[in-house]
């Protein structure tokens, strides 16, 4: 009996050493990838932005944004939060 358990704990420690080593070249997608950038973008009546002219504010920095910007963001949480499918959201 000593035999079969000092074996099969040989056999878990080649597995549980082997398990890190499969992950030694792993390299998450956010070093990979560059940022994403705007070719091109344009309002509801077709002018074109400058560089610089959007700015993205998230959800969490609502408190510290303008009023108007708060609203804006708060309201689409909570259609977000209340919508059962992605079609709710973007019909």
């Amino acid at each position: 009996m000593k035999k079969i358990a000092v074996i099969l704990s040989a056999i878990l420690l080649v597995v549980a050493l082997a398990v890190p080593s499969f992950a030694a070249s792993f390299t998450p997608s956010v070093e990979q990838k560059g940022a994403p950038t705007v070719v091109s973008a344009t309002d509801a009546d077709g002018n074109a932005f400058a560089d610089g002219e959007v700015i993205v504010t998230p959800v969490s920095a609502a408190d510290s944004a303008d009023a108007a910007i708060a609203d804006g963001l708060k309201a689409a949480y909570e259609q977000i939060k209340a919508a059962a499918t992605l079609t709710d959201i973007a019909p």
